[in-house]
């Protein structure tokens, strides 16, 4: 019996860890980070490389200052091996406390998506001032850093927007601009520094 209690309290442990919500971190009301994506676009495989069975092709360097909306870990499918989270970021009034609590975001299935029961702001800006990226860490420092940046937490990440190619002939293609939505309109970022700013 009593090592059935212990079972039962770890199991129920774990369950919490896994479901319970994270906490968001209040921000004071203001745009605090103020630009969008900085991004160069390279000419064609001009940066290619190969780690344990993927081959990375680099599209763009890209830099962004940006704040956590939501944040969602995988762990199935051939995206999950190389590419554990996906982050929900805004800039713009999409950093501001007062627009961003008006406003419910939530991931699943490498999709993002928001709803609002009155428009803080247009639809059209919300739109250019998100995205959902899914994030490749290219080294441990990045890795660790994962699930230190919490929701509403402002943020700096650099890296390369890239195509991934699989050896069994998978691809995954990333987006490379600010402007589409619906399917291949996220990015695929392979982050070589991530760091908290706020």
């Amino acid at each position: 019996m009593k090592g059935f209690i212990i079972s039962l309290a770890i199991a129920t442990g774990i369950a919490l860890y896994m479901f319970w919500p994270e906490s968001e971190v209040k921000q004071p009301v203001g745009i605090l980070a103020e630009d969008a994506p900085i991004q160069k676009n390279l000419p064609s495989r001009s940066k290619v490389w190969k780690i344990e069975g993927f081959e990375y092709d680099a599209q763009a360097s890209f830099r962004v200052e940006a704040r956590l909306l939501s944040k969602e870990f995988y762990k199935f499918g051939n995206e999950s091996s190389i590419s554990p989270v996906d982050y929900a970021i805004g800039w713009g009034e999409l950093s501001n406390q007062a627009v961003v609590e008006n406003i419910d975001f939530s991931q699943k299935n490498r999709w993002y998506f928001w709803k609002t029961d009155g428009y803080p702001i247009s639809n059209n800006v919300i739109q250019r001032s998100t995205a959902n990226i899914h994030i490749i860490p290219a080294n441990d420092r990045v890795r660790q850093m994962l699930d230190k940046i919490k929701k509403g937490n402002i943020f700096e990440l650099k890296g390369f927007l890239v195509d991934v190619k699989g050896s069994d002939g998978w691809r995954w293609r990333t987006s490379t601009t600010r402007t589409d939505t619906g399917g291949g309109s996220c990015e695929i970022v392979w982050v070589e520094e991530l760091r908290l700013i706020r």
